[in-house]
């Protein structure tokens, strides 16, 4: 069928996922992708995680709604609607 593995193209736009994910700074990125101009690494190799988009939205979220760690008994129905608020608005 001719199919192959993933080539150097997508490994370079892994890189740049993981380079994000790493937290270094835009302009490293660009260096250690060898990009003339940053735009090329924000607007063409510019993706994350669907990790990364849960953490980061989840940090905003418990900027509104603080979570509480749930106790021995059952959940609380405040503590159930912060944690749908936490996880229901991501999308992959």
């Amino acid at each position: 069928m001719g199919i192959r593995g993933p080539g150097w193209h997508a490994l370079r736009h892994t890189y740049r996922t993981l380079l994000d994910e790493t937290g270094a700074p835009v302009g490293v990125q660009q260096k250690l992708m060898r990009h003339a101009y940053v735009s090329t690494t924000m607007n063409i190799y510019g993706s994350s995680s669907h990790k990364a988009r849960a953490e980061a939205n989840n940090r905003v979220v418990r900027m509104f709604v603080p979570v509480e760690k749930p106790s021995d008994s059952a959940e609380s129905k405040g503590n159930a609607h912060s944690e749908s608020l936490l996880w229901g608005s991501v999308g992959s």
